[in-house]
């Protein structure tokens, strides 16, 4: 429950100083973000540190709910910065360790040699769609469309090192990962010109996949939503510059030059807050410090036990119930 903020509200039944809950309690989680359009125009480094200075971040949309909370004034552009972007240092040459970076299935990692062979002009995120790689017949590398249909190069293990074998149908990289991953290691890991080489030496004809692919978009703020609402035709890297996103006045989402100015649309994060219903019995003077100090102090120990370490207890009572609490039981608000 850590970073959560609670609220308790106490059902007091009278009769001995006992409490009811347990574990199986059922908080009700209320969603305390808050999104607000600035209507400022500015390029998309200018937005992000704009909101990270006065709010929290630039917005990150988590689901159709997010969605219907924006209420979009007029504003100058159409467009409104949100906080995806594809960070274009992190894949465009090097086999960096960013989270848009190049990965191998196998290891689902970086190089560990930085070894590349791009062909010339390549990767270039072709369309807005093109993340999975493939090798040309004069050992080059090109990003395509994971959804296109190629040959493949697999790679096996042994005692010599890495051992390839080319399929010679055509999938999709996904199909192609599955079938190497089932009848061998994995599509073909490639750390180096001599690994190259056989691997080219295999495919004198046509393109086929390799193990190259990776995750494009990523949010401001580090989320790991990956929750999207293109546009249709979006995204499609347009003049191959189009590497942050912007919503328009339907709320669909556009990618478009990081350098543009648009307005933006930042979030601000609270607190999680909950409310939790507890029943507890008690012949005691309620309304004695004393004694709700002591059910705050039980309280407080139950909830740590149940994995709770940000919370804050106070004992309310309302004025109309101070003379029904001694007799019969009341209502009492903990925040």
């Amino acid at each position: 429950m850590d970073g959560h903020a609670l609220i308790l509200t106490f059902v007091v039944l009278g009769s001995g100083f006992t409490f009811f809950a347990h574990s199986s309690y059922s908080p009700i989680h209320l969603p305390t973000r808050r999104y607000h359009y600035v209507d400022i125009p500015m390029n998309f480094t200018q937005a992000r540190d704009y909101c990270r200075e006065k709010f929290t971040d630039l917005a990150t949309i988590r689901n159709l709910e997010d969605i219907s909370m924006l209420n979009r004034p007029t504003m100058k552009k159409d467009l409104a910065w949100i906080g995806l972007s594809d960070d274009v240092k992190s894949w465009k040459t090097a086999l960096v360790n960013d989270a848009n970076s190049w990965r191998w299935s196998v290891t689902e990692q970086t190089s560990k040699t930085n070894y590349s062979n791009w062909y010339m002009g390549e990767p270039n995120f072709g369309g807005g769609k093109q993340v999975c790689v493939g090798i040309n017949v004069y050992g080059g590398w090109t990003d395509y469309i994971c959804s296109a249909a190629k040959k493949s190069v697999c790679f096996d293990t042994n005692a010599n090192g890495k051992s390839y074998v080319f399929i010679s149908t055509e999938k999709t990289w996904q199909e192609a990962q599955a079938y190497c991953r089932e009848y061998h290691t994995d599509l073909a890991l490639i750390e180096n010109a001599e690994d190259n080489e056989a691997v080219r030496s295999l495919n004198a004809q046509s393109i086929a996949w390799i193990g190259l692919y990776r995750v494009p978009w990523t949010w401001s703020d580090k989320s790991s939503s990956n929750f999207t609402n293109w546009a249709s035709g979006s995204p499609d890297n347009i003049d191959g510059d189009e590497h942050c996103v912007a919503e328009y006045l339907d709320s669909k989402w556009h990618d478009t030059p990081c350098q543009d100015e648009n307005t933006l649309l930042c979030h601000e994060d609270g607190k999680l807050k909950s409310i939790l219903r507890v029943k507890l019995q008690s012949d005691a003077d309620l309304t004695d410090e004393a004694v709700s100090t002591k059910i705050l102090q039980q309280m407080s120990t139950l909830l740590t036990k149940q994995g709770w370490t940000d919370f804050s207890l106070r004992w309310n009572i309302q004025p109309r119930k101070l003379k029904e609490v001694k007799a019969a039981g009341s209502d009492c608000g903990v925040k």
